[in-house]
């Protein structure tokens, strides 16, 4: 039986993005495929643990898997899903993703309801932004409910911010996450407002300026 490397399994509220504020139940899985300058998880400590063990701690009608990278272990998702008590609690999955990986997309796209998708900026990751491209193709040729994830400082001048911008290529309705790196003053500058409107320039419709939620309330 496929056993599966989790770093923790909590609920809380959904402190990032559209979801503020929902009640929900956290998988978070060990494994990255990055190395963000930013990241806080320990996604190198984990236990193992089978589809139905982890599925047997739900207690909440939304499931998130986040990571680390879910995707690395994407099995998981499929197993869940068609799990007998799942179908009859009719739940819905979350992916909070990299967006880096289309080809373990493929396998669980058609299991996920709603993708959140990280687009990393260069001076944060190494990362080729022409993966983010690619895997939001997949996700708009399915039609697939999505929104997009900038985490950023304000120490970005603003024609580094448009040149980082420049892959990011979506529907225009596409809600777009203006997310800051966490700071403990929770002073953020004018700069994000800046970066916002370039975002709105750039033709997006639907750009929101977010902060972590969770860590004001000190939370997961």
């Amino acid at each position: 039986m496929q056993k599966y490397k989790i770093v923790e399994i909590f609920d809380s509220i959904q402190g990032e993005g559209p979801y503020l504020g929902e009640r929900q139940i956290f998988i978070r899985l060990g494994e990255c495929n990055l190395s963000c300058v930013y990241c806080d998880t320990d996604f190198k400590r984990y236990v193992l643990m089978t589809a139905k063990e982890i599925f047997d701690q739900v207690n909440e009608k939304t499931i998130v898997f986040t990571g680390g990278e879910p995707l690395l272990q994407s099995g998981l998702i499929k197993e869940i899903r068609k799990l007998e008590h799942f179908v009859l609690k009719k739940n819905r999955i979350m992916l909070e993703t990299n967006a880096t990986l289309s080809s373990q997309l493929a396998e669980v796209i058609d299991y996920v309801d709603v993708f959140s998708c990280d687009y990393k900026l260069r001076k944060y990751a190494n990362i080729d932004q022409k993966e983010h491209q690619q895997f939001f193709a997949k996700l708009e040729a399915k039609n697939k409910n999505f929104y997009v994830k900038i985490i950023t400082d304000d120490d970005i001048s603003l024609e580094e911010f448009k040149e980082e911008i420049k892959y990011l290529q979506v529907n225009k309705n596409t809600k777009i996450i203006l997310q800051p790196i966490f700071k403990e003053s929770l002073q953020y500058s004018a700069q994000f407002i800046k970066y916002h409107q370039i975002l709105l320039n750039k033709g997006f419709e639907k750009v929101f300026f977010i902060p972590q939620v969770h860590k004001f309330l000190g939370v997961n």
